[in-house]
């Protein structure tokens, strides 16, 4: 009986020693296709980077920010119902994703559902307008822009955070400025 229990922990040992090992590839794996995923994107190699995406979430090995590069993949490629779909999964795990949620208000302006995206932007810059990094404040400024010169009164009537924000902008203040 003793040596059996010896044998079983020795066993044990070995089995945790295995896993470890596997868990430590794995990780290597993943790093390596996260960095490769990266590449893809900045080269605007968007089909390679889905290809890239499905090793990844072959070995269940996906985040939101993952998930918003299969999104904007997708998007890029102009399958954009296959980007809606991503950006879905992408707002499941994490609501506040402001990439995820500029891309939705460009979708949903592709999908004619301009309220939508004007109330998603509102929403958006009520909440998060600070958190914003400068690339993704020019891009939906060059979202919301079209609608604020379209139709000013409109705009900053319900949307009072995007007509602050448009109006406010570097670009419109300079225009305005200059004679």
């Amino acid at each position: 009986g003793e040596r059996t229990v010896h044998m079983s922990k020795s066993s044990r040992k070995l089995h945790k020693k295995k896993e470890k090992i596997a868990r430590a590839q794995l990780a290597e794996k993943e790093a390596g296709l996260k960095a490769k995923l990266e590449e893809q994107m900045a080269a605007e190699e968007y089909a390679d980077a889905l290809a890239t995406l499905a090793d990844l979430v072959e070995d269940k090995s996906y985040d939101a920010d993952l998930m918003y590069d299969g999104a904007l993949a997708y998007f890029m490629l102009g399958d954009y119902e296959r980007a809606t779909k991503w950006v879905d999964m992408v707002m499941d795990t994490a609501p506040y994703h402001i990439p995820a949620r500029i891309l939705l208000a460009r979708l949903c302006i592709l999908n004619e559902r301009e309220e939508g995206a004007l109330a998603l932007s509102e929403a958006l810059l009520a909440a998060d307008r600070e958190k914003l990094s400068e690339e993704q404040a020019q891009d939906l400024n060059d979202i919301l822009e079209y609608y604020y010169r379209c139709e000013p009164e409109r705009i900053r009537a319900d949307y009072p955070h995007i007509a602050e924000f448009v109006a406010g902008a570097p670009e419109q203040k300079e225009a305005t400025a200059a004679p």
